[in-house]
């Protein structure tokens, strides 16, 4: 459990040096931007862009203070795959030892979007009548390399806008996918 708790760590440490590195490129674009505003005397654009470099500097300080956090306490307060809690799927009716083949794994988690300001739920599923990988019962939803993806709100809104398509849902995404969605969640 250790192991995966730090595969995980690792994991959204990476991915916050990256944006950290990224927000760093953009503001070395905007400080070139600023000088040549200036030399062609575009002052209000010049004023414009060093209010977003501070922006991007507070973000950055964000950031940054969540790595000393995380990596002083050896526990990331970020939410991933291993924090859904699972339901299994129905038991057969011919035997009580075994899941109904066409049943389904469902996980939900309930996390706090920070792009939204509210709170939302995720749902994964996997099985037979999931879009997820294999299109069977499985006995343990570990067992699975893809999963079916749904977020909506306490208002029951579904959330599309976290995917490459309008869908509700999102299907055959790996565990590596729905732990970078968690984090965009999670993390501005």
């Amino acid at each position: 459990m250790k192991e995966e708790t730090d595969k995980n760590l690792c994991h959204v440490i990476d991915i916050i040096k990256d944006k950290i590195n990224h927000t760093e490129r953009f503001i070395e674009l905007e400080i070139a931007g600023i000088e040549s505003a200036l030399e062609n005397k575009f002052y209000q654009v010049a004023h414009n862009k060093i209010y977003l470099i501070e922006d991007l500097n507070d973000e950055i300080r964000d950031l940054h203070n969540y790595l000393i956090d995380t990596n002083g306490t050896g526990i990331s307060s970020i939410k991933t795959f291993k924090d859904f809690v699972w339901t299994e799927p129905k038991k057969s009716e011919t035997d009580p030892n075994l899941v109904d083949e066409f049943g389904i794994w469902n996980g939900l988690l309930k996390v706090y979007d920070v792009n939204k300001n509210k709170e939302i739920t995720i749902s994964l599923a996997a099985g037979y009548s999931a879009y997820s990988y294999p299109r069977e019962t499985l006995n343990n939803y570990n067992d699975y390399s893809a999963y079916e993806i749904c977020i909506w709100d306490n208002e029951k809104t579904t959330i599309t806008d976290y995917y490459d398509h309008d869908d509700e849902v999102c299907g055959y995404k790996n565990i590596e996918f729905i732990n970078n969605l968690l984090i965009k969640i999670q993390l501005k």
